[in-house]
């Protein structure tokens, strides 16, 4: 089973090397730009489940909860997910403990 059958989007934006440091790529910002699209055009939309442990989706997250009510699902690895997720999403997974994959 793929993920594209259940309209899944993988995203792939290479980090930007400037002056041989990595810059914050724009992964983060496309995603929540995409999110907030999806629930314009989709108000229907009552869930939403963010596959990353990065803490700069809190914003996103307090956002979501705050004008939709949307019901919020994290899930992230183990080792780097953010432990401020507790506070703001409905629920925390790590990928290790949903899938065979280590």
């Amino acid at each position: 089973m793929f993920l594209s059958q259940f309209d899944v989007e993988l995203v792939d934006v290479p980090h930007v090397l400037v002056m041989g440091q990595r810059m914050k790529d724009t992964v983060d910002t496309k995603m929540a730009m995409d999110t907030g699209m999806m629930l314009y055009e989709y108000p229907e939309i009552d869930m939403v489940i963010i596959v990353s442990g990065d803490a700069d989706f809190i914003p996103v997250i307090k956002t979501l909860k705050q004008f939709k009510s949307i019901k919020v699902i994290v899930i992230g690895e183990r080792q780097s997910m953010s432990d401020s997720y507790g506070g703001v999403a409905d629920q925390t997974f790590f990928y290790q403990y949903i899938t065979d994959i280590d």
